[in-house]
């Protein structure tokens, strides 16, 4: 055997760590999945929340201007939205 060659020893340690590389690639992967599913559930929660502040901020919009109309006599000074008269 000559000196350049690792002892049963070494390569023991050297196939322990060899063996758990496949294990730790495995652990960073779910971490990361883990995380992309986190901010996947943050950006749909944005998005359903912007979905019904418009939806209700148009249904007030509709209602505020059906009311309007139905009070006779009554007649605005300005308009904000002329495309709602």
């Amino acid at each position: 055997m000559s000196n350049n060659e690792p002892n049963l020893d070494q390569q023991i340690k050297l196939h322990e760590l060899h063996k758990r590389d496949p294990e730790r690639a495995h652990d960073q992967h779910e971490g990361f999945l883990a995380a992309a599913n986190r901010a996947m559930e943050a950006s749909a929660q944005i998005a359903l929340r912007t979905g019904v502040i418009i939806n209700g901020g148009a249904a007030v919009a509709l209602l505020y201007n059906d009311t309007v109309k139905a009070i006779p006599g009554f007649q605005r000074k300005w308009q904000l939205l002329p495309f709602f008269i």
